[in-house]
């Protein structure tokens, strides 16, 4: 295979893949994120062509540039997240990591920017990272629950060690000599550990969190009816759960998560 043809054949994947990712989207989520794209480009393409005739002294064009690129890619990265995923816990994680890349390369950014002297973008994306493992840790949990599958006693002392790992990355970016992040690791977790193992006694078991699934032989349940409208001639599923109107190639419901099929 040539070179040509390699990145030729990447470059049609990467299309077809964002092809696919818009024309799945409800209409009116297509029309929105269509627009805003355009907009995007077009008001920072005006911009440039100002700081050009203006004298590029400065390329002040790239702050609204990387502004108005946060609220864009976090816009993109829900509808993509809605899209692939259906579970609650799901879509909530992932949002929270998508919103957390966004930031982390926009402080990134501006670091560079503004001159990367020192590299105090670390300090706004560790702080991120205490919140999104924080997250994570509670994501994993009630994966499971949702799953029917056992949380380990011990769990919740995941929440206490994000917190220290968080004090030994500030321990060792301010110079690590001392190592003075044990001295309140160590309380905190084994004050974690007293109370999830003491009080608790071994019996961290929680009702499972688990939707209950739809008993199609049961007369009660409401098949989805499947109807067309006149939005681009696109064929909808409204949910018998909510009653919110879906693609007719949703498996499950947008706002309630309930099977469509």
């Amino acid at each position: 295979m040539t070179e040509n043809n390699y990145y030729s054949k990447r470059t049609q994947g990467s299309s077809n893949f964002v092809s696919s990712f818009v024309n799945a989207l409800p209409y009116h989520e297509q029309q929105g994120l269509k627009i805003h794209w355009i907009v995007y480009l077009l008001v920072n393409a005006f911009l440039f062509l100002v700081n050009i005739f203006t004298g590029y002294y400065y390329p002040w064009h790239l702050f609204p540039l990387a502004s108005w690129g946060v609220g864009i890619s976090i816009h993109t990265a829900v509808l993509y997240v809605l899209q692939r995923y259906h579970s609650i816990s799901d879509r909530g994680f992932y949002i929270h990591f998508s919103v957390f890349l966004t930031l982390s390369g926009f402080f990134l950014f501006l670091n560079i920017i503004t001159g990367f002297g020192y590299p105090w973008f670390m300090w706004p994306v560790s702080v991120l990272g205490v919140a999104i493992g924080e997250h994570f840790v509670a994501y994993k949990r009630i994966s499971n629950l949702e799953k029917g599958l056992p949380v380990h006693p011990l769990h919740a002392v995941w929440y206490s060690a994000v917190v220290c790992i968080f004090l030994l990355f500030v321990d060792l970016v301010t110079g690590g000599y001392f190592l003075w992040f044990w001295i309140p690791s160590i309380p905190i977790m084994g004050l974690t550990y007293l109370i999830v193992n003491g009080v608790q006694k071994n019996t961290y078991h929680i009702r499972p969190m688990i939707r209950p699934v739809p008993n199609y032989s049961e007369p009660s349940y409401v098949t989805p009816t499947i109807v067309k409208t006149t939005d681009n001639n696109q064929e909808y599923i409204f949910c018998p759960a909510c009653g919110v109107k879906n693609r007719s190639n949703h498996l499950f419901c947008e706002s309630c998560g309930q099977q469509l099929k």
